[in-house]
Order: structure tokens, then sequence, then C-alpha cells
């Protein structure tokens, strides 16, 4: 998860920031980055967002149902194996009117690919002998892609700057 706060520069000037983070699930690492820079001059500020992560999610369920009325056990075992990525950008720019009204856009795109593997193995087992009465494997690769793109326009104008209505 990638949470990111932007904070309004009062002064004329640049500011920048980076944070790097990484982690390790159960079985694998993951790591994420952010990069942003903001810059302020008279009436206009900008604003520029980066950030990317990727990692590999894995989960494993054993599961055994006793079927008494059948005399059969269903054994099955699934693992969930599943790498991602995700990247996000902003882009803002804002324009102070006056010292109550100004006016801004901004600009958000993401990008997300997920590879959700699935893999199962179903066995069913009578009571009485413990034969295999059947069997299944099932494989189940795929991807899953999401991408977006946000243009957000706005207007502000500030009736009370105390109780900092607008």
């Amino acid at each position: 998860i990638v949470n990111i706060k932007t904070i309004k520069r009062v002064k004329p000037g640049y500011d920048a920031s980076a944070n790097f983070t990484l982690g390790r699930g159960w079985k694998y690492p993951s790591a994420s980055g952010t990069a942003g820079i903001n810059y302020k001059k008279g009436k206009n500020n900008i604003n520029l967002n980066y950030s990317r992560s990727g990692g590999k999610q894995y989960q494993e369920l054993q599961t055994v149902m006793k079927q008494q009325d059948l005399g059969q056990t269903l054994l099955d075992s699934s693992i969930y194996n599943t790498p991602y990525q995700s990247q996000n950008v902003r882009a803002g720019f804002e324009h102070s009117l006056n010292a109550k009204e100004s006016i801004s856009a901004l600009l958000t795109g993401n990008y997300s690919k997920r590879a959700p593997g699935f893999t199962s193995v179903a066995e069913v087992v009578s009571f009485s002998n413990g034969n295999d009465l059947g069997y299944t494997l099932s494989d189940n690769p795929g991807s899953v892609v999401n991408k977006g793109l946000n243009l957000n326009l706005s207007y502000r104008y500030l009736m009370d700057a105390k109780k900092q209505q607008e």
C-alpha cells in the first residue's frame, strides 16, 4: 500500500522527497519506492509524484472434508502464487487568483499487474479401504491488468480563514 500525502508549500522554492521500503512476507520479499518534487514560484505551485511497488504473494490451503454418507474423504491442497507490480503518477498545478481564490488541475495515472497463479490437487479417498477413488490436478495461470487515468479540475474559494471554511 502506498499512501502519498502532499503538503502545500507556502514559501517560494523547491521541495523534494524520496522513500524506499523493503519487506518480506511469509515466503517472498516486496519493495516499494516513492519520489516527489514540489516547486512554487509567485502564484503558481507545481508538484509531481511517482511511486512503484512490486513483490510476490504466496498462500497455501489444506482442506480435509469427510462425507460420512458416501464413505469418502476429500483431500484438497491449493497453492496461490501471485507476483504483482504497480505504478502511480500524480502531476498537479495550482494557480492563486488572489488571497481567497485559486484554480487547480490534478492528473493521476495508475498501472498495476497481477499474475494470480493457482494450483490445486484434489483427491477422493474411500473410508473403508483407503483407496483413491479420484484425483484432480488443476493449474490456472493468468494475469490481471488495471490501468487508469483521471483528471480533476477545481476552483477554491476561502470564505473564512480562521474557521478554514472553503
